[in-house]
């Protein structure tokens, strides 16, 4: 015996039941139900409804997805055919592991770091913008003298703007200790195999350029020393240029300079105590014009001594390892102001002169603007670096 049960639509869009199934249901036990599903007219001038497909049960084993999830805040490990950027290190004899130390922060998280470099001595650095481990990077070399926190100036712009800021204290600056082996060349361009190694560690592929003052120097040398595909732009703030150009009222000056850092080791090694003391006093003063009050980036300046600052001089004003024409990098956007009488004005345009035909750089002049004033626009140079 079979029975008719009507089953409506219970879609409320169709309320009108123009559609009504028609199931058969058994009254018997143990006897299945045919397969056929048999449909009413549908009323004139109305198509009808399709019907719905059948949906699978949740245990069905087709169904059953096979695809592990990668638990949240791990790690998928690439193949071991991908080449480490540690390799060609490794294959120059340097197999230890990279030893990094993450020291107290002073201004903002990791911002004290030491690198021990696998062929002797240490690298200091800082991280300041944004703390993530992704975004693009910037890599700013400070002036003379200065030390890993001479870049705080640009850490919120970079936080605001997600850019991470990699600063660096040069040999003799900070917690940095190169000497002749971790710069067996002793000019500009030998500093850049630490800043390669310091890279490379961090896994940081592409990377832009800020040179300010002292560090003008050493941004030409990195756009010298990384291809064009890794160092993607360069901008330089009131930099030093090449010793060469200089007037000879300037180079006096220069003489005296590489003099004065010749006689460091003898001249200031009784006066490290006192001139450290007198630097205190005056960032401990309220009316101080060189920093903030009791501001210890300052100490780091001179936290070895005076010999970072002397041997930063006289490391500028010599041969910089690299001649200017064989640049080939990215666009380089150079800031000057007319009344700089910390850099020669001279030997700047001299610089970009040699440099001019051969790599696209771009010299900005800031008339009515000193060593100091011109670095007011800093945050201009920033936008250009930022946008290109």
């Amino acid at each position: 015996m079979w029975r008719v049960r009507p089953v409506f639509c219970q879609n409320k869009l169709h309320a009108n039941f123009n559609t009504l199934k028609i199931r058969y249901t058994s009254t018997r036990r143990g006897t299945a139900p045919p397969d056929t599903v048999k449909t009413s007219p549908p009323r004139p001038g109305r198509p009808p409804l399709p019907l719905a497909a059948p949906t699978k049960r949740r245990n069905d084993s087709t169904t059953a997805k096979t695809t592990k999830k990668t638990p949240k805040g791990s790690f998928i490990h690439a193949s071991p055919s991908t080449p480490s950027p540690l390799d060609k290190w490794r294959s120059k004899g340097y197999n230890q592991a990279p030893i990094n130390h993450i020291l107290p922060s002073v201004y903002s998280p990791r911002d004290s770091q030491i690198l021990e470099l696998p062929w002797g001595r240490q690298l200091g650095w800082a991280r300041q913008g944004r703390q993530k481990d992704v975004g693009p990077v910037w890599l700013f070399f400070h002036g003379t003298p200065g030390s890993r926190f001479s870049g705080r100036h640009l850490s919120k712009y970079c936080e605001r703007y997600g850019i991470r800021v990699i600063t660096v204290d040069r040999d003799g600056y900070g917690n940095s200790v190169l000497g002749k082996a971790g710069n067996p060349s002793g000019n500009v361009f030998g500093f850049m195999r630490a800043i390669e190694y310091l890279l490379d560690v961090q896994g940081i592929d592409r990377f832009k350029v800020v040179g300010v003052s002292g560090g003008g120097p050493y941004a030409l040398a990195a756009a010298r020393y990384f291809p064009s595909k890794r160092l993607q732009g360069t901008a330089i703030m009131c930099g030093v240029g090449h010793p060469r150009g200089e007037k000879k009222s300037i180079e006096f000056k220069r003489r005296m300079s590489e003099f004065h850092a010749w006689l460091s080791p003898l001249t200031f090694k009784w006066s490290k105590g006192h001139t450290i003391q007198r630097w205190r006093e005056m960032l401990a003063s309220p009316n101080s014009v060189v920093g903030e009050p009791k501001d210890p980036g300052k100490e780091e300046q001179y936290k070895q001594g005076t010999g970072g600052h002397t041997g930063d001089i006289a490391m500028t004003q010599r041969h910089w390892g690299f001649e200017i024409e064989d640049i080939r990098a990215s666009p380089i956007m150079w800031y000057y102001g007319r009344l700089d009488a910390n850099c020669s004005i001279s030997a700047v345009e001299y610089t970009v002169g040699r440099m001019q035909g051969r790599t696209p750089i771009t010299l900005h002049d800031l008339p009515e603007r000193d060593h100091y004033t011109a670095q007011r626009d800093i945050f201009e140079l920033a936008d250009w670096l930022r946008k290109m």
